[in-house]
């Protein structure tokens, strides 16, 4: 897109939005990591979440510890919906 001239003010204007917010994301994006992978719903899992980081071009060993602890926080997460619902009444 960037070859045609009637698209260089919208590229422009996105690549200006995008770096404008990558500080933003340089500061959050572990922590936003680790909450996507630890949220137990559909699609938000360790293999998405390992692509989510691969996307992002987190380190390795980093993205690793997120994923360790998000998925800890997951299973914590479904365990104690288990007990709680499997409790007598």
């Amino acid at each position: 897109m960037k070859t045609k001239s009637i698209f260089d003010k919208f590229t422009n204007f996105i690549d200006k939005k995008l770096k404008k917010g990558s500080k933003k994301l340089e500061i959050y994006k572990e922590a936003g990591l680790i909450a996507f992978v630890g949220v137990p719903l559909p699609t938000t899992g360790l293999w998405t979440g390992s692509a989510i980081a691969a996307f992002l071009g987190l380190d390795f060993k980093k993205s690793m510890i997120c994923m360790v602890i998000g998925g800890v926080i997951s299973a914590a997460i479904i365990t104690v919906f288990s007990v709680v619902i499997s409790l007598p009444t």
